[in-house]
């Protein structure tokens, strides 16, 4: 955000850079395991272990907050201030600084990302001891929706273009929807577990298992949906 790029790591390590080739090392309260920084509302929010969150308007001066009662794990932040993390946890802020939890999925499945969309918000997460993935929606940003992820692998990143959200999991399967109610399972072979995935520049890119990476710059043809692979190496 603002020309500055923060990337988030283990025992407190942070990386700022303002070119995105240059990186300096920052280090954020040493005993917290950050697991993912978004820039929202004029600062960047980190999330991490034991409900720690952190807030900064430069990425390099950090003030640390906390959502009252909430000691969960936290691994992933959108833009518009919602927080996902483990135990069914959803925080929601409306500044940004103070948090505060919204919503817990009832079976404490684990929520591993959460995306702003067209139609509303995503959380996607894992399957716990159900026979599908833990998948909501938010269209009104107060009430999380249940909905049919169609699939017990883990929901490992969602991320939202096109007109289309997009969650992607183990063994190159991935969901689509256009409309926050709908989801297609689809797989691809060849394609590993996909890690993460983001919208940016008009084309998704997604990462995986083994170096592999997934570009994606179409609407959804009647066909599926599939990601052309990029070298991992030049």
């Amino acid at each position: 955000g603002e020309g500055i790029y923060v990337a988030a790591g283990t025992n407190g390590m942070t990386l700022r850079s303002l070119d995105g080739q240059s990186w300096t090392p920052n280090i954020v309260s040493p005993s917290v395991g950050w697991w993912a920084a978004t820039y929202t509302g004029g600062k960047f929010v980190m999330v991490g272990s034991g409900g720690t969150i952190a807030t900064s308007t430069d990425g390099l001066n950090w003030t640390l907050r906390s959502a009252p009662g909430v000691t969960d794990m936290l691994f992933g932040v959108s833009p518009g201030n919602y927080i996902v993390g483990a135990n069914g946890a959803i925080l929601n802020s409306t500044d940004g600084a103070n948090w505060a939890l919204q919503f817990r999925d009832p079976s404490g499945r684990a929520f591993s990302a959460v995306t702003p969309g067209a139609l509303g918000y995503v959380a996607a997460g894992d399957n716990g001891t159900a026979d599908r993935s833990v998948l909501y929606s938010n269209s009104n940003g107060s009430t999380w929706t249940p909905q049919n992820s169609t699939t017990a692998f883990d929901l490992n990143s969602v991320a939202f273009g096109l007109d289309l959200y997009l969650a992607v999991s183990d063994n190159g399967v991935y969901l689509t929807s256009t409309n926050l109610t709908t989801w297609k399972y689809a797989t691809q072979s060849g394609v590993p577990t996909l890690r993460s995935v983001i919208y940016t520049r008009g084309a998704f890119f997604a990462a995986g298992a083994n170096g592999y990476i997934g570009v994606r710059t179409y609407a959804e043809p009647p066909a599926g949906f599939y990601f052309d692979e990029e070298p991992t190496s030049q």
